[in-house]
């Protein structure tokens, strides 16, 4: 009988406990989701058709042709040649363009 009402006596404490930590602790709020920041300019290509090539050299391979408008990322730039990242079908590519052809943000 005694142990009977030792385990109710903690089960009560441990309820009591339990309440007076729930309302002493501060409640979650939600935080809105942020808009994710749009860059202050986006290079673009200006050509009607721009050939993305493997290498800086028009004897280089064609990796694709990019349109006029087709959103493109300026990695480095070296003896009038562009090394350019794009999305291309869903997929990151990366390859050469010849200056002049894209938009700059500088």
């Amino acid at each position: 009988m005694k142990l009977l009402v030792s385990l109710l006596s903690i089960a009560t404490l441990a309820c009591a406990v339990s309440s007076s930590l729930s309302q002493s602790l501060p409640t979650a709020t939600a935080i809105p989701p942020t808009a994710t920041p749009t860059p202050a300019c986006q290079e673009l290509v200006t050509a009607t058709h721009l050939n993305l090539r493997t290498c800086a050299g028009t004897y280089c391979s064609v990796r694709a042709v990019l349109d006029n408008g087709h959103a493109v990322h300026l990695r480095s730039f070296s003896g009038g040649w562009y090394f350019i990242d794009t999305m291309i079908d869903g997929q990151l590519v990366t390859g050469f363009v010849r200056e002049g052809y894209v938009s700059t943000c500088d």
